[in-house]
């Protein structure tokens, strides 16, 4: 696996360590709250008598809870509370008893947490160390490689006899310049050593970090379902503790019948769910080898030993064979010829996702002066006809038959029929060709019969910088293909595609 492949890998990785470490912490505390809300529960429910009325006021749920069915028939009950006092001396020893459990499960919880930081910077400072030293290799590397230049030089002047002074000193220019060789030969191994070194900390580091946030979301995962069970537990008590209830606790019992546990369940865990608190992972840039490259110096056997080692490289997904399921038939089938053959097991290969790509912003123009566009006047915008469906191919293809479409990844391909599940029919807006391709090579990225469609106005003129850009004048409007790269989109205008500057442009 080449070393741009294996950082595509290391990108796909999710991110949010910090982020997630912080939420996991608050919501220790939203979790606190429910377990002092149970014990406080249970105490005014002991003590009853005259502050019975009172006590019931701090019968408050968690903040999660504020909209749920729970909390209107908790409101109706602390009502009914003064009346049925004493029978309930059972059902708070079964909460206390859960509410103790609860809590040393959030106990457990927190020391995992700390274990879990304490590797993760523990990591981090070992790669840290480990670039510091590739750091000093690279400064005594550089130093030895000029020191021998200096020292070629001399030799090699001593050797043209043009001064004889030089010439009387050749025998010390050759063994200095023999010694400062093999020192910049010694040097550039450490060096190479050491960017090695780096390179496999980096992929621990990073290693680490999915394992720690791993960790962590399933503690938030437990901590959810160990809320909800001891949530749900206070409700199935109450329920009990309706049935004690006499008439005029009908609209009590009216109002516990009416709790929906799954809409609130499904709200409380959509509020505290930590996968949608993770943000993505930066990509890996793995540390690059700099070989001094001096003509002089290559010639004396001051030459790169670096090889990436294999251990920092991982596994991409296969893609998937072309034919994912047969293609429909052409005439010659139903002029006797009989179908083609299918080239895979029935059923066809479902596609992997594969690793995810965008253009590099750094290589761009400079953009327009300012983060926010002027204000400019208002003016109509150009108008368009019917916008196509567009696919952009996820995989290269190779054309294997007359009516075939072929493509490289990231090409476009106008969509003019998906008659067929397997193969659709459209036009390669890269090279002008159409005909059949397999459906499971590209992804949708524009439909506007499914509502799939993003547009932007351009707000200032654009000109092709390089080839692969798309250039606009003021007011045009522009099909979004892809945003996934902040700083650069990939677009299609009058039927061109290509990247163009997003802060030129406004959503509409």
């Amino acid at each position: 696996m080449s070393d741009d492949k294996a950082m595509q890998f290391f990108s796909t990785i999710p991110n949010g360590y910090k982020p997630c470490v912080e939420y996991a912490w608050d919501g220790k505390q939203s979790c606190k709250q429910v377990a002092a809300l149970i014990a406080d529960w249970s105490k005014a429910i002991k003590v009853c008598g005259s502050d019975i009325e009172s006590r019931t006021k701090k019968y408050e749920l968690p903040e999660s809870e504020a909209t749920s069915t729970l909390k209107v028939a908790v409101d109706s009950l602390k009502a009914s509370l003064q009346t049925f006092a004493l029978k309930m001396q059972e059902a708070c020893a079964i909460m206390e008893k859960d509410r103790d459990a609860f809590v040393e499960m959030r106990h457990a919880q927190s020391n995992s947490k700390r274990e879990a930081q304490k590797t993760y910077e523990t990591s981090r400072k070992a790669l840290e160390k480990a670039q510091s030293h590739m750091n000093s290799a690279k400064r005594s590397y550089d130093s030895a490689c000029r020191k021998a230049e200096k020292a070629i030089a001399q030799r090699d002047d001593a050797k043209s006899g043009r001064d004889p002074k030089l010439a009387a000193k050749l025998d010390k220019f050759t063994a200095t310049a023999n010694k400062e060789i093999n020192k910049a030969k010694d040097l550039e191994s450490r060096y190479s050593d050491s960017v090695n070194e780096v390179r496999k900390h980096q992929v621990e580091f990073r290693n680490t970090t999915f394992k720690v946030l791993n960790d962590l979301q399933n503690l938030e995962v437990q901590r959810i379902k160990v809320t909800t069970a001891m949530i749900d537990l206070c409700v199935k008590e109450h329920l009990k503790m309706a049935s004690l209830m006499t008439a005029n606790f009908e609209t009590t019992a009216k109002k516990i019948s009416e709790i929906s546990h799954a809409r609130d369940l499904d709200g409380f865990i959509a509020k505290a769910k930590t996968e949608s608190k993770l943000s993505s992972v930066p990509p890996l840039v793995l540390e690059s080898y700099v070989h001094h490259r001096n003509p002089t110096l290559e010639r004396e056997g001051i030459r790169q030993t670096f090889h990436a080692q294999d251990e920092v490289k991982a596994p991409l997904p296969a893609a998937p064979s072309p034919n994912g399921g047969t293609k429909k038939q052409d005439l010659n089938d139903f002029l006797g010829k009989g179908p083609r053959p299918p080239t895979s097991p029935p059923g066809g290969i479902q596609k992997p996702p594969g690793p995810p790509g965008g253009p590099a912003a750094a290589s761009k123009p400079p953009k327009p002066p300012g983060a926010v566009a002027p204000q400019a006047e208002k003016k109509a915008p150009k108008p368009s006809g019917p916008r196509p469906v567009v696919a952009r191919a996820e995989y290269e293809f190779t054309a294997e038959e007359d009516n075939d479409l072929g493509f490289k990844i990231g090409d476009y391909i106008m969509v003019t029929s998906r008659e067929d599940a397997e193969w659709w029919t459209g036009k390669n807006m890269s090279s002008g060709k159409t005909g059949d391709f397999p459906a499971n090579y590209v992804t949708i990225v524009q439909d506007p019969v499914n509502g799939k469609v993003k547009q932007a106005k351009a707000l200032f003129d654009y000109e092709e910088g390089e080839e692969g850009d798309l250039g606009f004048k003021k007011d045009d409007l522009i099909d979004v293909l892809d945003d996934s790269d902040p700083g650069w989109w990939e677009g299609l205008i009058d039927g061109r595609t290509g990247r163009f500057p997003s802060n030129y442009t406004s959503l509409i």
